[in-house]
């Protein structure tokens, strides 16, 4: 019967196969390529391409190349085979293929309509081959039209498949294998690339017109390309010379997005054109090297390898065994060749079964020994007591009567692999367990039985149907309980089959719905999905019952929306056409118009479809050059229309829209679809919106007139304002140059006066009586007055000025108190009044700048001494957390409170305000300035904390304020009572001792003011100190010229050279940048210390300056610590 179909098979079919054949072996660049057919017992060449050049290799339609075992194999298992080196194989000797040195080998069966084989096609090579996997696709894609041609043929619906060259078209356009084909030089013009050369390159005709522009993109490097060209020019003598193929050659090519590829390129001569192919081999030159290494890898494997051979007598003694089996179970080869079975085999199964592969061995003969020997997995003993387990490989030998003459075997040492073995049995049960938890219902089955049995059930399979694997072990039960009707069960299995098999061989997942009956009786609505593997079916079931409410309330809902889309579609006032241009017309026609396009255009059908020209009649003689030019332009590039013009209708004008989009046809024809509009009206808007907009315009102008002249006035006002800005920043800045000015010249002669106060009060200048020592104590202190005068004033100043920087950190509260209470001690004593501190444990530190928070306190300590009579008490108190509504719980608060005076309640609120007494007969009584209070209340709301005050007349004040707790909330130890180190002296009042050298040390004074030298010479001479002065920085840099000092007094403001960059100097410069030197300045900005240390300075006093805090600063630095 089947040979009766194939009679039908023309010469034209085969010619067609021999193209496809040809041009598959050509992309390829292999050896042969085959299409074999079988015929009885016997398999036939029936197509044949070649591409070698081997004399012994002459194949034809008759030749043997086909028949060998590559084929024999693909025909017997059914299924795809690929061989990469047959020559690995054992075995194949006498396969046809290798004798024709044909190694490596792709091919797929060919099936009736039947599933019976009807032959292959294949591919075959002279060399080891790694067949891409778009090549692999290729020629699966080719077994498919094959075999459709074939089924086809079977059943008489068409004398052949491949009929033209349009087939090929198709199939170039199809193909993963990139093809170009071009003209020959010197024109060498390239007129086609296929879909896969664009996708592997990025490149289209456009870009690469010719061969030249191809080699200058694909091959930048001009050296590269110029052997790429020859190498290529060479390819195309070879294939007019042979009038065919040649060998493909490998070539690296640059995409256009950058990335090299490594191709292999033939070229091939068909009808006076060049056929190039390219195959993509990056990912196979990649897998070549891996492979390489790989083989290397192996090579040493095979050197060293670990596994153990032996032989053995026929009658089960060991003759030889190899020394690695000391390796495997630590005994020598002599050791081992004198061990028993049962000292060797260690499990009383793997003892059986040894014993009984052994007889086993005894018992078998040439006829039924198996070809690659018995294969058994045991476990033997090693010499340290512990097992090992083994793959056994035992191969009987027999002589040539057919008896055992020796037995031979490998012990393969594979114990990490049973213990992998094991490892993934657990992870499949994991697997499982996920499985058998799933939300959705899970089954599977086998499917290589004509009933198959289901071999899995998940717990929400159950809890959907009821049944169980013993309802339901096979497919059959399954369809009779769950489809109880039989032609609804038969068109259900059908549609699955159809489904799984789709699935098995496109790997796209697609769902069914069906109708079941679970083990309860109901009906359910049950969507499946098949998912096919190798020998199995795993099927996920989703319950879709309670959906299929839901789904018919949308489902009338689409209904109702696709009706009003409908009668809102048909509405509309516009009219639709179809135009079409054919390939090799310049010109465009209608195929179709609906009414209302001929109604708005006032065509006639009849006209239009015999003369497309009439298509423009309708158009205003004014718009017709326009309207014809802008068709023919969309007609040639083949873009989107979009216009708009004016159209006579019955002696009316008006104007249309016409906008369509490009479609292109299989035959190489544009069909523009489109739609026609009437926008007459919104014409005529627009025109009265324009008259509108002119009318507006004007508006605007006069508006912007109006604007303009605001503008000019605010620009003015802005000018002004901006004079004034600058006058004030200059106000500013004349502030505080005037604050330092008067900073200078306060604390510049205040320093002469005490300074000259101290030398006297020292007895430089000689011994004193009472009453000269009792003036100069009234001078220091109306100085020292003065001097705190003027700090509190430059101090309120700065703060009003927003001149001062905070150094916020986290202070300990007992650290500042014992300081506070240290430094008041003296003045306490004088009046005999008792110093108390109540600090309670656990005090968190607060988060503060330490100087201004010890000035606060001090100030607060100080007033209550100085208005406490003698013999009363001052108490310093810390509270937290808080133990009154008043008070913060973010914040920690000191009390200062007395047992002084008292202030009257009336004059609370004049404490806080700038050079306020509350009584003048006080400040005579008591003295100060008035600010003390001012820069407590300043000081502590920078830190955002808050000052209060309670008091009574005759009995005392309480001053509190609270200071915010730092940040981390440490909470510190408690410190030692403060009353123990009340007798600690004041570190700042030390003295250094004076340890004078027998050479006197030079120190340059560099100072501009003659009372402050007079007094500093004065005492630092008496001494013990040599000293020469300048007048400024300029006469000091040139005075070291003569003299180098030991130690330099620089002061800060002096004329020509300032002390800043006199000390920059002095440290550039390698011959005095090691001298010490000590800066001194009135000035009392933040940043003046910072300034002068950061010139260089060792050291920063500020005037008025202590002349003993100088002498021991001098003497620190000229006598090093150890």
């Amino acid at each position: 019967m089947m040979g009766q179909k194939y009679k039908v098979i023309t010469k034209d079919t085969f010619q067609e196969w021999q193209r496809i054949i040809n041009a598959i072996t050509n992309i390829a660049g292999v050896t042969v390529g085959l299409i074999t057919r079988v015929l009885g017992n016997q398999v036939k060449t029936i197509v044949v391409s070649q591409n070698t050049e081997n004399p012994y290799l002459k194949l034809s339609r008759d030749s043997i190349i086909g028949s060998g075992i590559y084929c024999e194999q693909v025909i017997t298992n059914k299924k795809r085979l690929i061989i990469n080196n047959a020559l690995t194989k054992q075995n194949w000797e006498k396969n046809i293929d290798l004798q024709c040195n044909l190694i490596s080998y792709l091919g797929f069966p060919l099936r009736y309509s039947d599933n019976r084989i009807f032959g292959t096609i294949c591919l075959l090579n002279n060399r080891e081959t790694y067949y891409s996997d778009d090549l692999i696709y290729l020629l699966e894609k080719m077994r498919d039209l094959i075999e459709s041609q074939i089924h086809e043929i079977e059943n008489n619906w068409l004398d052949q498949l491949f009929v033209n060259k349009s087939l090929l078209r198709t199939i170039f356009d199809s193909i993963p294998v990139g093809i170009g084909l071009s003209a020959f030089p010197p024109n060498s013009a390239i007129f086609y690339v296929n879909p896969r050369f664009t996708n592997l390159f990025g490149y289209i005709t456009n870009d690469i017109p010719t061969i030249n522009d191809w080699f200058n993109i694909a091959y930048p490097d001009p050296h590269y390309r110029s052997l790429s060209y020859k190498l290529w020019f060479k390819m195309i003598l070879q294939a007019r010379q042979k009038k065919g193929i040649v060998e493909p050659q490998e070539f690296h090519v640059t995409c256009k997005n950058g990335d090299v590829r490594d191709v292999l390129i033939s070229v091939r001569i068909l009808d006076n054109i060049l056929l190039s192919s390219f195959v993509d081999i990056t990912k196979q030159k990649r897998t070549e090297a891996q492979l390489r290494l790989s083989e290397e890898r192996h090579r040493l494997l095979a050197e060293y390898a670990k596994d153990n051979i032996w032989t053995m007598t026929p009658d089960f003694q060991f003759d030889y065994i190899s020394p690695s089996i000391e390796y495997i179970r630590g005994y020598t080869p002599e050791e081992a060749r004198l061990q028993t079975f049962e000292q060797i085999l260690v499990a009383p199964d793997s003892l059986f079964k040894g014993y009984q592969r052994l007889k086993e061995i005894s018992q078998c003969s040439p006829e039924n020994a198996p070809k690659y020997g018995f294969r058994d997995e045991l476990e033997l003993l090693c010499k340290d007591g512990s097992s090992v387990w083994t793959e056994v490989i035992i191969t009987p030998v027999f002589d040539e009567r057919g008896n055992l003459k020796q037995i031979q075997g490998i012990t393969r040492n594979i114990t990490e692999r049973k213990q992998k073995e094991e490892e993934l049995k657990q992870l499949q049960q994991e697997y499982l367990k996920i499985l058998d938890n799933a939300p959705i219902a899970i089954a599977s089955y086998n499917s290589n039985k004509e009933d198959p049995d289901i071999t899995f059930l998940n717990k929400r399979f159950h809890d959907i149907f009821g049944y169980t694997l013993t309802d339901m072990p096979t497919m059959s039960e399954w369809a009779q309980l769950a489809y109880p009707d039989v032609d609804y069960r038969t068109k259900v299995f059908s549609k699955w089959h159809d489904l799984v098999e789709k699935q098995r061989k496109t790997g796209k997942r697609e769902s069914l719905q069906c109708k079941v009956v679970n083990k309860y009786g109901e009906q359910l609505e049950i969507l499946f999905t098949a998912t096919a593997l190798e020998n199995q079916v795993l099927v996920s079931m989703l319950d879709l019952t309670d959906f299929k409410e839901v789904e018919s309330e949308l489902e009338k809902a689409r209904q109702t929306l696709a009706q009003t889309a409908l009668a809102i579609t048909e509405a509309i006032p516009v009219g639709t056409y179809t135009m079409v241009k054919k390939p090799d017309s310049p010109m465009a026609y209608f195929s179709f118009m609906s009414e209302r396009f001929l109604e708005l255009t006032g065509l006639e059908r009849k006209e239009v479809e015999e003369d497309p020209l009439k298509g423009f009649a309708c158009v205003h003689p004014d718009d017709y050059d326009a309207w014809v030019t802008l068709n023919a332009e969309v007609f040639a590039k083949k873009t989107p229309f979009f216009g708009e013009t004016r159209v006579v209708v019955n002696g009316e004008v008006r104007w249309i829209t016409a906008e369509s989009v490009p479609r292109d046809l299989p035959d190489g024809s544009t069909v523009w679809e489109g739609v026609l509009t009437d926008i007459t009206d919104r014409k005529n808007y627009e025109f009265e919106l324009k008259k509108a907009h002119n009318q507006i315009i004007q508006i605007n102008t006069e508006l912007e007139e109006r604007v303009k002249k605001r503008t000019f006035e605010l620009e003015e006002r802005e000018i002004k304002l901006e004079k004034t800005n600058q006058e004030l920043i200059k106000a500013n800045r004349l502030k505080d140059e005037f604050l330092a000015m008067m900073s200078h010249e306060l604390r510049t002669p205040l320093n002469a006066i005490l300074g000259m106060t101290e030398i006297l009060q020292e007895k430089i200048y000689g011994e004193i009586n009472i009453q000269q020592e009792q003036s100069l104590k009234t001078i220091e202190n109306s100085g020292q007055h003065l001097l705190s005068l003027i700090n509190d004033i430059l101090d309120v100043t700065k703060i009003e000025a927003g001149k001062i920087d905070l150094n916020l950190k986290n202070i300990s509260v007992y650290s500042l108190c014992e300081s506070s209470l240290d430094l008041i001690q003296a003045q306490a004593q004088k009046k005999q009044i008792q110093l108390q501190n109540i600090l309670p444990p656990n005090l968190p530190d607060i988060y503060a700048d330490e100087n201004c928070i010890l000035q606060v306190l001090l100030n607060l300590l100080n007033n209550a001494v100085k208005f406490t009579p003698n013999y009363g008490k001052v108490t310093l108190e810390a509270i937290y957390p808080p133990v009154s509504d008043n008070q913060n719980s973010r914040h920690l608060r000191l009390l200062v409170t007395d047992t002084g005076i008292g202030i009257a309640k009336e004059n609370i609120n004049k404490l806080f305000q700038p050079f306020v007494q509350i009584d003048s007969n006080l400040n005579r009584q008591y003295g100060g300035t008035g600010l003390g209070l001012v820069l407590v209340k300043k000081f502590v709301e920078l830190h955002g904390g808050k000052v209060s005050v309670s008091s009574r007349l005759g009995w005392g004040s309480c001053f509190m304020i609270d200071l915010p707790i730092a940040r981390n909330q440490i909470k510190h130890k408690v410190l030692t009572s403060i009353n123990n180190n009340t007798n600690t002296a004041n570190t700042s009042n030390n003295r250094i001792e004076t340890k004078i050298t027998k050479k006197q040390p030079l120190i340059l004074l560099a100072e501009d003011n003659e009372a402050n030298v007079i007094s500093m010479q004065n005492y630092l001479e008496a001494k013990g100190y040599r000293l020469f002065v300048a007048m400024d920085g300029q006469e000091a840099i040139s005075a070291l010229s003569g003299e180098k000092p030991d130690l330099i007094v620089m002061d800060i403001q002096m004329p020509k050279l300032d002390g800043i960059r006199a000390i920059e100097y002095l440290k550039q410069n390698p011959d005095y940048c090691n001298i010490p030197i000590i800066a001194l300045t009135a000035l009392v900005s933040e940043n003046d210390r910072e300034k002068c240390l950061k010139a260089g300075a060792d050291e920063y006093m500020s005037k008025p300056v202590r002349l003993r805090d100088l002498a021991n600063h001098i003497q620190r630095l000229l006598i090093p610590t150890s």
